[in-house]
């Protein structure tokens, strides 16, 4: 699952916890597995009320309303339920659901008070609280006799073990492909074999949301702000100058750190997947950052400001080349000249370089969109594959 999914999760649960399940009744979908070309890829949701609304999306439009149609029979009595479609070389398919992708896409449809469901919100709902990596291992199809239900489920951290799942005879078999999914931050969908048959297990690697450092609380580090917060990337404002380090001034950060003009880190949180923007306006004290930034080893090093400028702070460093992490001028070439547009060439940047993209028009592309690529060492990349246990 890309990060950009993690403000989906985010209003889901925040949907969720709301909700008073005595009046209401809600439908999880979730995109589990995804062959070929589609809009959204798996781990996409969509929370759909009793009276239409939803929250999230499956597809690019295509799917939903057929989804809510046979979303609430499907899961009459609460047993969880798969729908395939399948419009790889089906031009009458394609037309029937108007859509707009050649592949398969399968999704699974529960009911969100059932007890697998609930456990699986309560669990991302800690995760999102203490900004914690998590796997959700989901069971999404299996032999009648194979004595474990779609929809059953093991909930993993580095500390915690829970779920239906780690209850079966396929428990252990799950619990190790979800460890190597934890440590490699990698989705995929596993076959673990049975007497009765093949069980198939979506392994789904959660990572927190991606978390952003703006070095500098200047007019234009608010639309920045406003820019990742749509993302759901985790941002934190920081700068050594009263007047600029309020947190009236930026609303949507998730924190505003008054750092001291003799300790320019002090009270900023790193960590190993922390991304930087630096964008003072003041030579000295960007300067003073960089330096910092580089020594922590920090991951992508975006810099505000020609490229001169920063050429002559390396020399002034000691620094002969410019290392990989550092992007300066920041931004993609876009054209941007306002603090909108910078902002959007800014967090496309970045976008760009966690997903291990370079950021360049899809018409070039001579690759699918969604095939994997070479990608930074601090960078998350989702891919899917079968697995033969």
């Amino acid at each position: 699952m890309y990060r950009s999914a993690m403000r989906e999760i985010a209003s889901i649960l925040q949907a969720w916890r709301r909700t008073d399940f005595t009046l209401e009744k809600m439908l999880l979908a979730t995109v589990v597995d995804v062959t070929g070309s589609a809009y959204r890829r798996a781990g996409a949701r969509m929370l759909i009320r009793s009276d239409g609304g939803r929250v999230g999306s499956v597809s690019g439009g295509c799917l939903e309303a057929d989804v809510i149609l046979k979303g609430w029979w499907r899961t009459e009595g609460h047993q969880a339920s798969v729908l395939t479609y399948d419009t790889q070389g089906d031009a009458d398919a394609i037309r029937e659901l108007g859509l707009g992708c050649n592949g398969r896409v399968r999704i699974l449809l529960e009911r969100v008070n059932s007890l697998d469901a609930t456990d699986m919100l309560r669990f991302l709902d800690t995760c999102e609280s203490g900004r914690e990596p998590a796997v959700v291992a989901t069971v999404i199809s299996a032999p009648d006799d194979a004595s474990v239900a779609v929809g059953a489920r093991l909930l993993l951290t580095g500390a915690e073990l829970s779920g239906s799942l780690t209850r079966t005879r396929f428990g252990a078999a799950a619990k190790a492909f979800a460890r190597d999914a934890l440590a490699a931050g990698k989705s995929r969908v596993v076959v673990i074999p049975s007497e009765s048959g093949p069980v198939e297990v979506f392994v789904e690697a959660i990572s927190p949301a991606l978390p952003l450092v703006i070095f500098g609380g200047g007019h234009d580090a608010l639309p920045l702000v406003q820019a990742a917060k749509h993302l759901g990337w985790h941002v934190t404002v920081a700068d050594a100058r009263p007047s600029y380090a309020q947190q009236h001034r930026f609303p949507m950060a998730d924190a505003v750190v008054l750092t001291e003009p003799g300790d320019l880190f002090k009270g900023v949180k790193f960590g190993g997947e922390t991304v930087a923007v630096v964008m003072n306006h003041s030579y000295a004290v960007d300067r003073e950052i960089l330096s910092g930034l580089l020594r922590l080893g920090t991951g992508y090093v975006g810099l505000l400001g020609p490229r001169a400028r920063a050429q002559q702070m390396l020399a002034e460093l000691d620094i002969s080349d410019a290392p990989d992490c550092l992007h300066a001028p920041v931004g993609l070439d876009i054209g941007a000249d306002t603090p909108e547009g910078i902002s959007l060439s800014i967090v496309a940047e970045i976008q760009a370089a966690v997903a291990g993209r370079r950021g360049g028009m899809l018409r070039e592309r001579t690759a699918p969109i969604y095939s994997a690529e070479p990608i930074a060492d601090y960078a998350v990349a989702r891919s899917q594959m079968t697995v033969a246990a």
